[in-house]
């Protein structure tokens, strides 16, 4: 009976054991999916200048290696074990601001489009390795507390703009123009652009709802999923070709490198024997201003994504201990030359939180499948569409 009674229970605890890997497993995979079309929303918002449109491509393969790199040390490191750590979106201003001002630089002095795509690359990386070290040094003096001397205005302010430039950039994006002032607003106002903008205002309001009304943790990525799906059959019951969507700016035109190993995209840096001569530094070194405003901005972000966190969490978190876990991702990133600073996503986290997770198989799946998109030696983002196409014409 006793013998009866240990086998059943440990027959009892594997099967609980399997269950808990099971969701840890499945809410990676969900992660994973929804984080995908933000990975390639961000690249096209740091690299929304018109002269990186042609490496959108390789340079969207690189953010996925960034997101990949941040979600593997957040899940070695964090005490949270259902972190999620990603790419995030209160630094795209600056990462944007710095990648758009060395191609203005480029293009006023004459460097070759090698020295001005290598000169942004390195700007950005060494902008997330800097970022990292200081938000440690943070961490370390257990400075995190001193946010809270920061008024909300300026806080509300700050999240307010970073709103506004998502979505003046995801409307740019999804309408084939460029929204870059208050002025180029009325791009819109061509005929071109209005046929685009109807299936984009409907696609983010199908999202809309299925963020606010579906219950189940699949609504999203599926319907994140059925959204490209859509448009593709689209193509294929009009007898519209992919050619002919990209020519009517549908969809991103290949250009450059289609297939590329992964070790290649780092021939974008134009460093060869770790020179710098194919890199122009002193448009890296007029960014530094911008270095220290994205340093306040991650560092503050942080703290406020570990507050909303501890605010769902049954048991304290130490602040400065998560603060040095982001510091430190951001430094492992910069040194791998993927150049997205990042923190948690606290949305993600809370909600794999909720859903019971608690274990490293959840960040290992989210960051192996980003990895997988990174290392695959081709880019998707050319069969994506940036809307729902009502007419190709």
């Amino acid at each position: 009976m006793a013998a009866a009674a240990a086998a059943a229970n440990v027959k009892g605890k594997q099967q609980l054991r399997m269950a808990a890997l099971r969701q840890n497993v499945l809410y990676g995979i969900i992660n994973s999916i929804v984080g995908i079309p933000t990975m390639i929303s961000f690249a096209a918002i740091v690299y929304q200048d018109p002269f990186y449109k042609p490496l959108l491509g390789q340079l969207a393969r690189l953010s996925f290696f960034s997101a990949a790199t941040h979600q593997l040390v957040f899940t070695l490191c964090s005490s949270l074990p259902f972190a999620v750590g990603q790419p995030q979106d209160v630094g795209l201003i600056f990462l944007s601001a710095m990648a758009t001002s060395v191609a203005d630089t480029g293009r006023e002095i004459g460097l070759s489009s090698a020295e001005i795509v290598g000169t942004a690359l390195l700007t950005l990386t060494v902008a997330t390795a800097a970022v990292g070290v200081l938000t440690m040094l943070v961490a370390k003096f257990r400075l995190a507390t001193l946010v809270q001397y920061v008024p909300l205005p300026v806080v509300g302010g700050y999240l307010g703009y970073v709103g506004y430039f998502c979505l003046a950039a995801g409307i740019g994006l999804g309408c084939n123009t460029n929204i870059d002032s208050f002025s180029s607003w009325s791009h819109l106002a061509h005929r071109d652009a209005l046929i685009k903008f109807a299936p984009t205002l409907a696609a983010a309001l199908v999202l809309w709802v299925c963020m606010t009304r579906a219950r189940s943790p699949w609504a999203l990525p599926i319907t994140l999923a059925a959204i490209p799906v859509a448009f593709h059959v689209y193509l294929l019951v009009t007898g519209a070709t992919l050619q002919q969507a990209q020519d009517a700016g549908w969809v991103l035109k290949p250009q450059g490198k289609t297939t590329e190993q992964f070790w290649e995209l780092y021939n974008l840096f134009n460093i060869s024997d770790w020179r710098l001569s194919g890199v122009y530094l002193p448009a890296l070194a007029r960014q530094i201003p911008k270095m220290l405003g994205l340093f306040f901005v991650v560092t503050f972000g942080s703290c406020l994504d570990v507050a909303a966190i501890q605010a769902d969490t049954p048991y304290p978190i130490d602040f400065n201990n998560e603060l040095g876990t982001v510091g430190l991702s951001n430094v492992v990133v910069g040194l791998t030359g993927s150049g997205y600073t990042g923190s948690y996503i606290f949305s993600q986290t809370i909600f794999s939180m909720r859903a019971g997770v608690d274990g490293t198989a959840h960040g290992a799946i989210i960051a192996a499948l980003e990895a997988t998109i990174f290392l695959v030696p081709f880019s998707g983002v050319h069969r994506l569409s940036s809307t729902l196409p009502d007419n190709l014409q």
